[in-house]
């Protein structure tokens, strides 16, 4: 009869894990996407919120010089820097479990060029501080 056989394969991960292969560069956001998000929450209660729920929301929703970002999985901190720079929050930080990555984010803070004050920089801080 029919006996046949059920074989399972499963491929074990490669790379970083989740069949990345051995990608570093998983989940990018392209400059533009960046600047598209900067523009959406710096009017979060107009283009989003209040479309939810119409009743006055404060304006501590919208993304200003008086925000602080935080990047959760922020990798090599590009879109850290980014905010930083278009939205000129208050502070802006990245939060990054791959040590390799963390590590290519802060050398990239030092090496980045002068556009960065040093208050911005303070301001690029880590979660510690």
């Amino acid at each position: 009869g029919g006996g046949g056989s059920l074989t399972t394969r499963i491929d074990a991960p490669r790379g970083l894990g989740g069949n990345t292969r051995g990608s570093e560069g998983y989940g990018e956001m392209t400059a533009g996407s960046v600047s598209r998000l900067c523009g959406l929450l710096s009017n979060l209660r107009g283009s989003v919120l209040c479309r939810l729920h119409p009743v006055g929301w404060p304006s501590c929703w919208d993304l200003t010089r008086r925000s602080c970002f935080v990047d959760v999985g922020s990798g090599y901190g590009k879109v850290v820097m980014h905010v930083a720079l278009e939205a000129g929050v208050r502070r802006a930080v990245g939060i990054e479990c791959v040590i390799s990555r963390h590590q290519i984010a802060c050398h990239s803070l030092q090496e980045s060029p002068g556009r960065i004050s040093d208050e911005s920089r303070t301001n690029l801080g880590r979660i510690s501080d």
